[in-house]
């Protein structure tokens, strides 16, 4: 036995000095290609291992698009390293070590007509029947400096996110997987040093094919609000998406909150505004169309209950309905505007909205008037009843 682990090592080091891993270019590349159904282009040179793990690194490369598809490729990263033990892997089990990916930067796209350049993305070829009954055990994926930018031409959203962080435990058929992340995100909205955003799923579930995604807890925080609950999703005929979930969220201050997302241009004069906020729904997204109901809500010490849901046409209209108890609309009237003008009631801007909803209030206080049942009622042009 001692004789041949020597063999065998010798054999390894041979094998490491001797041949040049470049001439299994075109193999490796075939192979991703197969599997991720888009072109795999390897630009930097390989490196392989022999033992005790059976690995492949790679420098420079990246995942092509689709022949005739436009734009940048779907995905290209720094290096990864990918590994997998050699003697189970003799005994027809694949058992893979942790996957290291430096500086990947993926580009998603939506054309105007709602065509995803993600489409297809997956095996071209069947798995063997072997190979579904002995499932492959990887020990994680570790992302370094990432980069995610995400382009929509039918709604004109542009996101990205930088710096991304990503870690996932391991991973064995049928059972959960732990995901931590943090990465910070850049939108036109948003301050130009972007906000940072950590998440936690301890008990993440996935499917790929169909894709099926489970999390029974997931943890986000955003600057300073925190969000706990829940989620799950999987797709529809035609590339659709169904979701649903529960989110509580607890909010320290939203004046700093909005001052953290560069939306602080107007707010009330009082300082005693705006303060704590907690929120408890439950939501549900069905290829386009958003619900939050029901709504729990307090801030300020005024309880709100309700509803808000958007439709999933061409231009999309929101719809609200919110119950309060009782507010001082007085704290709310004197306003500090960044913009040193009079405060004026953005028309404009509430058209553009496209919204239909109500307001509601048991009780209402402004300066020494003392109103029961008031109501506010936003309407624009676009929305019918």
């Amino acid at each position: 036995m001692g004789s041949i682990l020597l063999l065998l090592v010798i054999a390894a080091l041979v094998m490491t000095s001797l041949i040049d891993p470049n001439l299994y270019r075109g193999k490796v590349e075939a192979i991703v290609t197969d599997l991720a159904g888009r072109p795999l282009v390897i630009e930097g040179d390989l490196q392989i291992t022999w033992y005790p793990w059976l690995g492949v690194q790679t420098g420079n490369a990246h995942l092509a698009n689709l022949p005739g598809t436009l734009g940048p490729p779907i995905a290209e990263w720094g290096s990864v390293a990918v590994a997998a033990k050699l003697l189970p892997l003799l005994k027809g089990q694949v058992v893979v070590d942790r996957i290291r990916l430096q500086r990947p930067h993926i580009h998603l796209r939506r054309d105007a007509q709602g065509h995803v350049n993600w489409e297809d993305l997956g095996p071209r070829t069947p798995s063997s029947p072997q190979a579904q009954r002995i499932p492959p055990q990887v020990a994680g994926l570790e992302i370094s400096d990432g980069m995610l930018e995400y382009v929509d031409e039918m709604t004109g959203l542009q996101l990205n996110l930088s710096s991304v962080d990503l870690d996932i435990g391991e991973w064995l058929a049928g059972q959960p997987l732990p995901v931590h992340a943090r990465f910070l995100v850049h939108s036109a909205s948003l301050p130009p040093g972007g906000v940072w955003v950590q998440m936690d799923a301890p008990e993440a579930a996935v499917q790929l094919a169909p894709l099926k995604v489970e999390v029974p807890k997931l943890s986000v925080r955003v600057a300073d609000a925190q969000i706990k609950g829940d989620l799950a999703c999987e797709t529809l005929p035609g590339n659709g998406l169904f979701s649903h979930g529960s989110i509580a969220l607890q909010v320290p201050s939203v004046r700093k909150l909005a001052h953290d997302l560069a939306l602080d241009h107007t707010l009330p004069h009082d300082p005693t505004t705006l303060g704590p906020l907690e929120l408890t729904t439950h939501w549900t997204y069905t290829d386009g169309a958003l619900a939050a109901k029901p709504i729990a809500l307090k801030l300020d010490g005024v309880t709100f209950d309700g509803w808000v849901e958007r439709s999933a046409a061409a231009k999309s209209a929101w719809r609200f309905e919110l119950h309060g108890d009782h507010i001082d609309l007085g704290r709310y009237v004197n306003v500090d505007s960044t913009k040193k003008k009079p405060f004026e009631l953005p028309v404009e801007a509430l058209r553009a909205v496209n919204a239909n909803g109500s307001l509601v209030f048991d009780r209402a206080e402004i300066a020494d008037s003392h109103l029961t049942d008031v109501r506010l009622k936003l309407q624009t042009p676009e929305v019918k009843q």
